[in-house]
């Protein structure tokens, strides 16, 4: 048992008193709110590295090998001016292009382990920046950058909110994007036209699976011999894209799983019936949502 001095110098015994605040509790406390603040970076990079290695291993199957291999044989590549030559042939180097393909995911789920360390949350930022830069300038995709740009506004921003709203803006540009493009270069009208889409079902209806192809080409031909299903499925693409998606900026962020789900929905939807590969390698993007 301590004592402790009031003014008046009489001692007062501490045993069964009750402290309002302790350093240990103040730690505790502090330890988890970090964890609290860090808990949706966790989650997000939890699920780009469980979806990304998932995605890697059902298109490899479907693929019929590697999957990522395809991008090594690649003639051409696009380089942003910014890059050094040497840097961007140094990525596309046959030893260290398949650890860029491959290591997204270990990478992902270090930082997963890590969220509230700047170092892992770098990192991952910088490694998916090289992924994304060798694999998108031999293929063309714009899966990857909703996820990079989540993975840079985690590293410049402490604020686990601004991060969030980083992720909600790039998935609202990358979706409602693909619909106004829909709309600018097709038009309305032409767009929603059964017509359009069943051309579009048929080109992707004459490859393989590992191709491109659909899933069950048989429902891609029965779909195309209902002209009322294909129109209404082309509009309903472009409400999706152009009104809903746009409108889950003012949603509750309790209610916006629901536009996860519609999401995740259409891109099995197009792995069905449109392009099995194409439908499943947007899936990663579920851990922006």
């Amino acid at each position: 048992m301590f004592d402790v001095c009031d003014p008046s110098n009489r001692k007062i015994p501490v045993e069964g008193l009750r402290l309002p605040f302790t350093s240990l509790e103040t730690s505790r406390t502090i330890g988890s709110m970090n964890a609290a603040s860090t808990a949706p970076a966790s989650t997000f990079y939890t699920l780009v590295a469980v979806t990304q290695l998932l995605c890697t291993i059902v298109m490899s199957i479907a693929d019929g090998g590697d999957f990522h291999s395809r991008g090594a044989r690649y003639s051409l590549a696009t380089r942003p001016t910014c890059i050094p030559p040497f840097v961007f042939l140094t990525l596309h180097h046959k030893f260290l292009y398949p650890v860029l393909c491959h290591g997204v995911p270990f990478i992902m789920y270090a930082a997963a382990c890590n969220p509230g360390s700047m170092y892992f949350r770098l990192t991952a930022a910088i490694f998916m920046s090289m992924y994304s830069l060798a694999e998108t300038s031999v293929t063309s995709s714009h899966r990857d950058y909703a996820n990079l740009y989540t993975s840079w506004a985690l590293v410049l921003s402490s604020s686990t909110n601004v991060a969030a709203g980083v992720a909600l803006g790039v998935s609202v540009l990358l979706v409602s994007g693909s619909g106004l493009s829909k709309l600018l270069v097709g038009g309305t009208s032409e767009w929603a036209h059964s017509s359009t889409l069943s051309t579009v079902l048929a080109a992707y209806n004459e490859y393989s699976l590992d191709r491109c192809g659909p899933l069950i080409p048989a429902l891609n031909v029965e779909l195309r011999r209902k002209d009322w299903a294909v129109t209404l499925l082309s509009v309903t693409t472009l409400m999706f894209e152009c009104i809903l998606v746009p409108l889950s900026m003012f949603m509750p962020s309790h209610v916006r799983w629901i536009m996860m789900l519609l999401s995740v929905g259409m891109h099995i939807g197009i792995g069905v019936i449109q392009s099995f590969i194409i439908g499943i390698a947007f899936l990663p993007n579920v851990g922006k949502f």
